[in-house]
């Protein structure tokens, strides 16, 4: 039996699993990427080792994760890239899937770090081919070195997608125009911004030399737009949009979407842990403490799997999680913890600050959506919003149930497990109940949470290597 499993290998897992291990080797890592990193690290590793030209590229928002993934894998611990976790529950059985078959360990505690995703950005046209999330471009960037057929539009806004713009840019290539949605409300930038940089200096420093570079790079910005669609035949050709009543098309080679990003609860919500709506993130997370502990005694969340804060703020929520684990187990002492606690309280209060100030500079577009009938919000079932409202005006309950829906239109059962389209149709039910969003609205969801072969559930062996 593993002490602790930790469910991820980004900054929040690599940290929580090297604090683990100066207490205990009996940590297991497990993460569905073939290196670590995560999302922010993704590939820094072979990049640095095999690509140096590509890697000296990117800036030390990235090359700074080189260190800690050195240290990880130079560690000795357990970790078992290409595995995806399909099920876990409260008792501390995880079952994985990885290059050899599934697998099965038990834990005594168990710490998710899975990180977040994009938000889905539903619009006339997303279904067509050369159109993906910034988030997808920067993994195929960095792990690849591929870049997007041009000219290429981004849709939306916010830190992500500026970075990204800034590591085309040296790479070669460059984002033709930004498309930046209107919204309901007018974005009070200098007030949240002049709070930023009291908070952190350096970082809106950081910030405005991307602004800076979009700028330099020639990049056409189109501000408060509205009625967007995608354009083209059988894949992306043109964005088409308005700006003050002026119809303006800009031609596509490459169409990338970007919205924020939302924490990725498929395992926690799976696992029976209480989920939270957050108003001002506007995205479900799991209900957790100042350490990560959870509704579920046995597991604990860090990083952005627990509401998105940043990457400084992984590493230290990762670091206070696993002491909290350590603690209740007895491997370390509360004295411990509270050093811990201490020593990170400081940086992640001002990553969490920093955050807020982030969010009110790039609000999502998401509450200002306009989901015409027609439009596809279920990609993997190909489910449309006409579709769902006609369901949902078929309920004669003042609450519509959105298992029901999900179970007589399938949306939210495909390979996607719903990532892509719960947050929609969750603003659908409201929109149409005249509701606000809650926990309710979320959609159960169960185990397996990725896909798995009936010939591998079958074959399920033990993973342990501790008794």
């Amino acid at each position: 039996m593993f002490d602790i499993v930790i469910i991820g290998a980004g900054p929040a897992g690599m940290e929580a699993a090297l604090q683990v291990k100066k207490h205990t080797g009996k940590v297991l890592v497990l993460d569905n990427r073939p290196e670590p990193g995560g999302n922010v690290y993704a590939y820094v590793g072979s990049n640095a080792k095999i690509f140096p030209d590509h890697f000296a590229t990117f800036d030390n928002s990235y090359r700074s994760g080189l260190a800690l993934v050195q240290r990880f894998l130079e560690s000795g611990i357990d970790y078992r890239p290409c595995c995806s976790v399909w099920h876990l529950d409260e008792n501390g059985q995880v079952a994985y899937r990885g290059p050899d078959g599934a697998h099965v360990v038990q834990a005594k505690k168990i710490i998710l770090c899975t990180g977040a995703y994009e938000r889905p950005l539903p619009l006339p046209g997303w279904t067509l081919p050369g159109v993906m999330g910034v988030g997808a471009a920067q993994i195929a960037l960095k792990s690849s070195a591929v870049l997007p057929p041009g000219p290429t539009v981004i849709i939306g806004n916010g830190p992500l997608a500026l970075l990204y713009a800034r590591q085309l840019r040296r790479a070669g290539s460059k984002i033709s125009a930004f498309i930046i949605p209107k919204q309901k409300e007018p974005v009070r930038t200098f007030g949240a911004g002049l709070r930023a940089a009291l908070i952190n200096p350096a970082n809106t420093v950081y910030g405005l030399s991307m602004l800076l570079d979009r700028r330099m790079a020639g990049t056409g910005v189109f501000r408060n737009a509205s009625r967007i669609e995608i354009t083209g035949q059988d894949k992306a050709e043109s964005v088409r949009f308005e700006v003050a009543g002026k119809v303006i098309e800009r031609p596509a080679g490459s169409v990338l979407l970007h919205d924020g990003i939302i924490p990725d609860i498929n395992i926690s919500a799976g696992s029976g842990l209480d989920i939270d709506w957050s108003n001002k993130q506007q995205s479900w997370r799991p209900n957790i403490d100042e350490m990560g502990r959870s509704s579920v005694q046995n597991i604990l969340v860090a990083g952005d799997a627990g509401g998105i804060a940043g990457a400084e703020a992984a590493h230290l929520s990762g670091k206070r999680a696993a002491m909290a684990a350590l603690v209740a187990l007895g491997i370390a002492t509360d004295g411990d913890l509270a050093e811990t606690q201490s020593g990170t309280e400081n940086g992640l209060q001002r990553e969490i600050r920093f955050r807020t100030r982030l969010d009110q500079l790039y609000p999502t577009a998401y509450s200002s959506l306009s989901l015409a009938d027609d439009l596809t919000v279920c990609r993997c079932e190909g489910v449309t919003a006409g579709d769902i409202r006609r369901e949902i005006g078929s309920m004669e309950s003042a609450n519509a149930d959105p298992n029901r829906l999900k179970s007589v239109l399938r949306c939210g059962m495909g390979p996607c497990q719903g990532r892509n389209c719960s947050l929609t149709i969750a603003k659908l039910v409201a929109g149409e109940m005249a509701t606000n969003i809650d926990p309710r609205s979320l959609p159960r969801t169960r185990a397996p949470y990725t896909q798995i072969t009936l010939g591998e559930m079958a074959n399920l062996r033990s993973g342990q290597n501790h008794d």
